[in-house]
């Protein structure tokens, strides 16, 4: 999945300062879907909701964005709401949602009322945003529309489980519009965010490679890595597993396999004179199969054309890569978009997933 390039949007050099801008008065929030009222009652065991997470250190330092909105913060908590309780549609699983007030909100958040964001694209395009109306927002996925007996849940129990759904929400979300030279407000489109009263990050562009050019860098990878131990454990693996098969039969060789799931993409810094080389090797098998599943991530540095490997490892599917406080360690989204975090050390600024229940068994 690659963001798209912003439109009209020109990346800036990553020392460029964003100016600040007057807060603008918070519009209410519309989240979609009739409101729901009513007795709560529900044949299921009692729900225990949880309770919300800390704020990160620095609000709003990096953030996701989920279905076109900005992910404030994971695991709000739900007494920041107001209003009713409103349930969207969705094919299969359950979402409820309410407003936000934005006089509940924490003093920490403040910043991120009717505040100026600027939005990321995986290129390194970039464009600034006010924030607007906020929602909390809560989803769970799977058949869960269904009591123990496997019958339809009634009114009531509906009711019931969007609440507890409700009570387990995710997301923090904002709406966004661009802010432009013609004072027109559009949306910015991209995979994640950052306070543009923050210092500004150092962010790094995928580049989009001509086929002989990423021929040539597969290569020149495939001779950098063939005697790291992260490959040569790998290799082991694959040997091991292979073996352990009643055949062989139809089984690609290691250097087939090797090449055939080799992902190596290019980064370049936005203003700045660095290139990282993130590699992937293995594609990770499938859900609810035996196929070989081990994969290895290296991060290199291109320096005077040659791979310089970096400490720790490279990132699975990165969407974007950039370094928040420029301190020389790396962050990337990753996971379709639900991890900003750091390979190197495990750091995670933020991260949210949408529990999925499957079919009643």
């Amino acid at each position: 999945m690659v963001a798209p390039v912003l439109e009209a949007s020109t990346p800036l050099p990553a020392s460029t300062p964003v100016p600040e801008a007057a807060p603008a008065p918070v519009p209410e929030a519309s989240p979609v879907g009739p409101p729901i009222d009513g007795p709560a009652t529900h044949p299921r065991a009692p729900h225990v909701p949880r309770d919300p997470d800390p704020l990160p250190a620095i609000p709003g330092a990096g953030m996701l964005m989920y279905e076109g909105q900005v992910v404030l913060v994971t695991q709000p908590d739900t007494a920041w709401s107001k209003g009713r309780l409103r349930a969207p549609e969705v094919d299969y699983g359950v979402i409820a949602t309410k407003a936000v007030e934005p006089a509940k909100l924490p003093a920490e958040l403040a910043p991120m009322i009717a505040g100026r964001i600027v939005v990321y694209a995986t290129d390194g395009g970039m464009c600034t945003a006010t924030t607007g109306a906020m929602t909390i927002y809560a989803r769970q996925d799977g058949e869960l529309t269904y009591d123990e007996e496997g019958e339809q849940l009634d009114t009531a129990g509906m009711l019931a489980l969007r609440k507890e759904v409700f009570a387990d929400a995710q997301l923090l979300l904002a709406r966004h519009s661009r802010i432009s030279d013609e004072g027109r407000a559009r949306r910015c489109e991209g995979v994640w965010a950052r306070r543009a009263d923050l210092p500004a990050p150092a962010v790094f562009g995928r580049r989009e490679l001509d086929s002989d050019v990423e021929d040539a860098l597969k290569q020149q990878v495939l001779a950098a890595i063939a005697k790291l131990p992260e490959i040569v454990s790998l290799r082991a693996a694959f040997a091991a597993d292979r073996a352990g098969r009643e055949s062989d039969e139809g089984l690609p060789t290691w250097s087939t396999y090797r090449d055939d799931n080799l992902v190596v993409t290019r980064w370049d810094e936005v203003g700045g004179g660095r290139s990282f080389i993130n590699v992937e090797v293995g594609d990770g098998g499938e859900g609810c199969s035996d196929l070989f599943a081990e994969q290895r991530f290296l991060l290199f540095a291109l320096q005077g054309g040659a791979l310089v490997q970096q400490p720790g490892a490279g990132f699975k599917q990165p969407l974007a890569i950039m370094d928040l406080e420029r301190d020389g360690s790396l962050e990337a989204v990753t996971s379709a978009g639900e991890l900003l975090g750091g390979a190197a050390d495990g750091s995670v600024v933020q991260r949210y997933e949408i529990p999925y229940y499957g079919c009643r068994c």
